[in-house]
């Protein structure tokens, strides 16, 4: 079953007018994932393995950190022109507000900004990747 960008719209305009809360649709070709749910930041704790029968203080660390995600499907370009430097790399800092990618889908351009300030820990995607409602573009350690 391969869907393309018009059939993906339809279904999340049949998932909007729904009494559905999610939605995942998984084939060899296409995965997508529909949520109306509201999306808190992630904690997380964690433990070495050595330590899993015998937590200590010192052995839990809570992940803070935040992402950016996609706001829609389509191709995203990490550098707003193709021989500029890309609007965000590993160690940079980012401001609300300010844009960390775009998105194009169906020759339409959609600026991607970020909704924290912080420091990017990590850029989760390749220039010029196709990419899904919600994945991850950035993932920011808040300041």
């Amino acid at each position: 079953m391969s869907l393309n960008l018009s059939d993906i719209q339809a279904l999340m305009h049949d998932f909007e007018q729904s009494s559905l809360r999610e939605f995942k649709l998984d084939t060899e070709e296409t995965h997508l994932y529909l949520s109306k749910n509201d999306q808190a930041p992630i904690m997380m704790a964690q433990q070495p393995a050595a330590n899993v029968a015998t937590p200590t203080d010192e052995s839990v660390v809570v992940d803070t950190t935040v992402t950016i995600k996609a706001p829609l499907v389509g191709t995203v370009y990490l550098a707003p022109k193709p021989e500029a430097a890309n609007f965000k790399s590993v160690g940079d800092t980012v401001a609300v507000g300010e844009t960390v990618a775009i998105v194009e889908a169906m020759k339409l351009m959609t600026e991607v900004k970020s909704d924290v300030a912080g420091v990017i820990t990590a850029v989760n995607v390749d220039n010029e990747a196709v990419v899904g409602y919600d994945d991850i573009l950035y993932t920011v350690q808040p300041a």
